[in-house]
């Protein structure tokens, strides 16, 4: 039923997860990274590969956009790591 079908759409998700980090890190256009961060802290504590590259971005992008998103999904993923990061 319903519930089956929603644990098989999580299930996929999670296992797009290193291709959405891979995204973040390599694309150029900022509304896309945007994008990318919304969606990863979207998957929550799962994506907690991407979370030096979050904080990297939630630092130094360029985009205020970008920088905002990352800092978000930091807080989502990983909120000790954002603390440690200076991410409030």
């Amino acid at each position: 039923g319903a519930a089956r079908s929603f644990d098989l759409l999580n299930a996929r998700a999670k296992e797009g997860i290193p291709a959405l980090i891979a995204a973040f890190k390599s694309e150029k256009d900022p509304d896309a990274r945007a994008s990318l961060a919304w969606a990863l802290r979207a998957m929550d504590r799962d994506a907690k590969d991407a979370v030096p590259a979050l904080i990297a971005a939630a630092k130094g992008d360029e985009s205020v956009t970008v920088r905002a998103n990352a800092a978000l999904a930091v807080k989502a993923i990983d909120p000790a790591a954002a603390k440690a990061a200076g991410i409030e």
